[in-house]
């Protein structure tokens, strides 16, 4: 009994040690003139199913804090999408605020453009669009410098009723510096 008591005590004690270094690490990351540069996907789909649809999505993030835990950030990002004989290929780009709540929950509002999709041949499949989008997430740092982020967005098209609403999870790498 002492040596399960003595168990769980260290593993409080392991728990609470990390979580107060967690919050010090991102207190610094996500100080007053730190920038920061993330690789993201909303999405990776390969299908088991012969011939069946592939999608992946990309996107590169960067940011700058204006104030504690409060930063402006962009991003570009490509779409890919291919079944039976339709490809399309769509670019992206975008502009937000990205607020993170007790340096680890980071809350971002941005709104986000598209080129438009064209097919294999050239032609365009789906013309441009924009999105108003929200996001919450939880960033890790498993070293100084560099947080792991999940994340849930939800985009809201402005412009075609023929885009839907979409609920993406997406998983960021960035540095910060």
């Amino acid at each position: 009994m002492k040596n399960l008591v003595l168990v769980f005590a260290m593993l409080f004690a392991t728990m609470f040690y990390a979580q107060k270094n967690q919050q010090e690490v991102a207190r610094e990351a996500t100080k007053v003139g730190n920038y920061t540069v993330g690789l993201n996907t909303s999405g990776l789909g390969f299908s088991t199913v012969k011939d069946g649809p592939t999608t992946v999505n990309v996107g590169l993030t960067f940011g700058g804090f204006l104030a504690q835990n409060f930063a402006l950030v962009g991003q570009v990002g490509y779409d890919s999408f291919h079944y039976d004989n339709v490809n399309m290929n769509d670019w992206t780009y975008g502009a937000g605020v990205k607020y993170y709540v007790g340096s680890v929950v980071p809350l971002q509002v941005d709104w986000k453009g598209s080129t438009g999709s064209t097919g294999s041949t050239g032609s365009t499949v789906q013309p441009s669009a924009s999105f108003v989008s929200t996001q919450i997430g939880y960033a890790w740092f498993p070293f100084r410098n560099i947080s792991v982020e999940p994340t849930l967005r939800y985009e809201m098209s402005t412009n075609r009723s023929d885009y839907p609403n979409a609920l993406k999870g997406m998983v960021s790498v960035n540095a910060f510096f």
